[in-house]
């Protein structure tokens, strides 16, 4: 084909980002100020990533709604009112639909265009798409902006085109309402998605089977409103509260911890423990002692407190033990947030099916069957994780130099720069790529997008066509995540999207950089004083 030919069939941008989520809506914004063309590609009909497309019963914010929105606008800032302390998906989504609107940004974003195959040509120095529908495009700079738990997983569980009734997926629930009321629901999985699920429906269905492979360790989330006051309040204080945020280990509001509980007695750690609880969020887990995931004997303190919590608010002795992890401490896995979790477990149509003693053998016509008899369901949830950080982008066909395949480059475990460079893939900035930063994901994803845009900035400014990063700077940052982890107690831990260690077949390795925000924005700003070390540019 002439490349006039192939200029019809290929749209050309500078620069092409794939996901309408936070952290791609920003990076819209921010290129589209440097003059670039961009387009912004979504599988979705509508913005707002995790957001748009987690809007099952329950799904909530464990970030303080005011320190997860954006900051960088005025206009943006002073115009929108949260309702809560810790707002659910409805409002979110409105919330990211507002931005749009409020930037201008609509008319740059594509909806409905999945992302197929993206393939590097050397010789042109751009990268070319596949998209569905068989749509074809080009363009300079490729950033995918996927988002940290996007690549939902199904279980290993054979039957499942034999079910006859309605099978959902968390991650992926239907826009249309669903009527649960009066319904014998299952839901496989307890994490974040299932704890905030059994939450909200159990007082509405007529049976609920809760199945459980290993509990987690959750804290209460004490929402509250917020009122027209304390909304002025934290408009005014706007940029108090951003630079609080941004010096803060790990991007949360929360008093940074200042003491090791090693230091204390048994007694003083139980009364540290006590204040921590009456409060919301997770200030249990962003605010307790220094060394709560380094130190086994304060982790096991903080294990017996969070047990003894569990136990008194479970009538049934033996069911409240089945509630109480074993498998992990606290703060080795991020503790999902409930409000009366606990409680429903007491009520006569919640019955939980313990994996452990009874695995799951297959789906049925009419429900699930374990190994001692089978549930027979209306609706069947499954909310059981993601293949967390590199998942989303291996679902995608990459191939940079020489055709090398992304996946087949992270083969024995993530490989990158500072979580937005891969070896052998010029031009690819990924946006919350494995190996980031912990903590607040609008504040993470912020600075990553922002270290993006001065790159793609500092190339335009220099005459560059090509970044790309090194193999010596691709080893040194994923030492550099190797050490962070073993640290810690997570190192240690058998199950865990930290580690891959929940998606079978995958390589256990370390997905983000344990150490947080602050030490990963200070590192960066080092490499980008020094003209971004450990990346190279070429005209």
């Amino acid at each position: 084909m002439s490349k006039q030919e192939n200029s019809k069939r290929e749209e050309h941008f500078d620069a092409i980002i794939i996901g309408a989520g936070p952290a791609g809506l920003y990076q819209l914004h921010k290129l589209l100020k440097l003059g670039i063309s961009v387009a912004l590609l979504e599988a979705g009909s509508g913005v707002g990533g995790v957001w748009y497309w987690n809007r099952y019963p329950g799904a909530r914010l464990d970030s303080e709604s005011y320190t997860y929105g954006y900051f960088f606008s005025d206009e943006i800032t002073n115009g929108w009112n949260w309702s809560e302390e810790f707002v659910g998906q409805p409002e979110l989504e409105r919330y990211y639909n507002f931005v749009v609107d409020k930037l201008d940004l609509r008319s740059h974003i594509q909806f409905n265009t999945r992302l197929d195959a993206a393939h590097f040509d050397v010789a042109a120095r751009e990268w070319h798409l596949d998209l569905s529908g068989g749509r074809k495009m080009s363009c300079k700079f490729l950033l995918p902006a996927l988002g940290i738990l996007s690549a939902p997983i199904y279980p290993n569980i054979p039957g499942r085109d034999v079910y006859s009734g309605t099978m959902l997926l968390t991650a992926l629930w239907p826009k249309e309402k669903v009527d649960l009321a009066g319904k014998r629901v299952a839901v496989v999985g307890t994490g974040a998605s299932g704890v905030q699920l059994v939450s909200e429906i159990a007082g509405v269905v007529s049976k609920l089977y809760v199945f459980q492979r290993t509990p987690n360790w959750c804290l209460p989330l004490n929402n509250k409103p917020i009122s027209d006051e304390r909304s002025r309040e934290l408009r005014a204080n706007a940029r108090t509260i951003y630079e609080r945020l941004i010096a803060a280990p790990n991007g949360y509001i929360h008093a940074e911890p200042q003491m090791n509980g090693a230091d204390l007695t048994a007694q003083e750690r139980r009364s540290f423990y006590d204040n921590l609880w009456r409060q919301s969020g997770l200030r249990f887990f962003s605010g307790n002692f220094k060394d709560m995931i380094t130190d086994r004997t304060v982790n096991d303190s903080v294990n017996e407190y969070l047990a003894e919590t569990i136990r008194g608010r479970i009538k049934d002795p033996k069911l409240a033990e089945k509630l109480v992890p074993r498998d992990h401490g606290f703060g080795t896995k991020r503790p999902p947030l409930e409000k009366g979790y606990y409680e429903a477990f007491n009520q006569d149509n919640v019955v939980l099916v313990d994996m452990r003693e009874e695995p799951i053998r297959e789906f049925s016509k009419n429900g699930i069957v374990t190994t001692k008899e089978e549930y027979p369901c209306d609706v069947i949830v499954i909310a059981t994780g993601f293949d967390a950080l590199t998942g989303a982008l291996e679902r995608v066909d990459i191939r940079g130099v020489e055709g090398k395949n992304l996946k087949e480059h992270w083969a024995k475990g993530a490989r990158t720069h500072i979580s937005m460079f891969s070896k052998g893939f010029p031009n690819l900035f990924m946006v919350n790529g494995p190996q980031g930063p912990t903590g607040n994901n609008t504040r993470t994803s912020e600075y990553i997008v922002d270290f993006v845009t001065s790159c793609i900035e500092y190339m335009q400014s220099n005459g560059y066509a090509v970044a790309e990063t090194t193999s010596e700077a691709e080893e040194h940052w994923v030492q550099k995540i190797s050490d962070a982890a073993k640290k810690t107690l997570i190192d240690g831990e058998q199950t865990t999207w930290l580690l891959g260690t929940n998606v079978e077949g995958k390589v256990r390795a370390p997905l983000q950089f344990l150490e947080g925000l602050r030490a990963f924005r200070k590192y960066c700003s080092e490499l980008r004083e020094q003209n971004y070390k450990g990346i190279t540019f070429s005209k």
